[in-house]
């Protein structure tokens, strides 16, 4: 079965004054926008596979959105001690917000992250929100890159597991 490694990080959002609201919303954000897509966009037979760090504070949350969504294999979802990362975003109004970070999920090292790679036929990879990429390219090594002005914003590594 074809699988989609998918590696970001999952943000539990509080959002204040979105949409004229008085009270916040909390919900899932970061990866979790590329996985809904991802699992509403999957061709039949292929699999998911999150390659995802969370904080025990959030872990239960964090399986029960994951489980919900349809060709999922959670066996590259890890949980770490360090609590999740969190954003509050503050809308001033439609056009300008603040974020606060907060939480401190580590990053991957490469001996956490080269063993799940193994039997991927994909992988993507998100650094910053995709929305409003300015520019994708396909490389001659078969790498999608996908920038924002001068930023990377995320890329596409095929056959990942043979690379």
């Amino acid at each position: 079965m074809p699988r989609l490694g998918i590696l970001g990080t999952m943000v539990w959002d509080r959002i204040f004054a979105r949409d004229g609201r008085s009270e916040p919303i909390e919900e899932w954000g970061g990866i979790t926008y590329a996985l809904a897509a991802a699992t509403a966009a999957r061709a039949p037979g292929w699999e998911l596979a999150p390659l995802i760090k969370v904080g025990r504070d959030l872990e239960h949350r964090a399986f029960d959105f994951l489980r919900s969504l349809p060709g999922m294999r959670l066996d590259g979802v890890r949980v770490v001690s360090e609590p999740n990362n969190r954003v509050d975003l503050r809308y001033e109004d439609q056009h300008r917000r603040t974020e606060k970070l907060s939480g401190g999920v580590p990053g991957w090292s490469w001996a956490e992250l080269q063993p799940l790679l193994e039997g991927l036929d994909a992988l993507y990879i998100n650094f910053q929100k995709p929305q409003g990429a300015t520019k994708s390219e396909l490389l001659d090594n078969g790498v999608i890159v996908r920038h924002r002005g001068d930023k990377l914003v995320g890329m596409v590594i095929f056959n990942a597991s043979k690379r």
